[in-house]
């Protein structure tokens, strides 16, 4: 099975717990025999482990939008994945789903990883965090 992540972070190329938790899911999916693509949307350095590529993060939300999309649409042409997970942190995950019909992911399962303030949503609410 070929997974690809769509993130903004991933461990230990840029700070952040969902790049924590992409990166122990990659290793752990490698482990496993499975291939895993990661189109990474962070301004990194230096050279990208196998399988990840890096889309540099821009200011405007449609830029930086367009740019995963269009890194994810590379991705899909070249190896195309059996299952895609994207971040919904900084709109990537509303972007891929109101914009799916326009890319290849219609086709292909797709899942979206609630990322967010988290402390302030459950402080909101007036709910302890488990």
């Amino acid at each position: 099975m070929h997974i690809a992540f769509v993130t903004t972070e991933l461990a230990p190329l840029t700070p952040g717990g969902a790049g924590a938790v992409v990166a122990r899911l990659r290793e752990r999916l490698t482990e496993r025999g499975e291939r895993v693509s990661v189109v990474l949307v962070a301004d990194v350095d230096g050279d990208l482990p196998d399988g990840v590529t890096a889309v540099p993060s821009a200011a405007d939300f449609d830029e930086r939008t367009l740019a995963a999309a269009g890194a994810l649409q590379g991705l899909i042409d070249r190896d195309r994945p059996d299952l895609i997970e994207i971040q919904d942190f900084d709109g990537l995950g509303f972007h891929a789903l109101t914009h799916r019909t326009e890319f290849a992911i219609d086709r292909i399962p797709s899942q979206v990883r609630f990322h967010g303030p988290a402390d302030l949503m459950f402080e909101a609410i007036g709910a302890e965090p488990p």
